[in-house]
């Protein structure tokens, strides 16, 4: 992150989003394992970009 930074300077930002636990459960054996599924960042990247954008 930090060489993005030194060579993008302000066009560079890290957006971190919330990620909650999701269970997925095998269809055979019924196993069930968690897996982090991204919640919020992909819509607040979405938002920054489209108001960058002319309408």
């Amino acid at each position: 992150m930090t060489a993005n930074k030194l060579i993008n300077g302000d066009r560079f930002e890290v957006v971190r989003g919330k990620y909650l636990d999701k269970q997925i459960q095998c269809p055979n054996c019924h196993y069930a394992i968690s897996r982090p599924e991204e919640k919020k960042g992909g819509i607040r990247e979405t938002e920054s970009l489209m108001e960058g954008t002319p309408t």
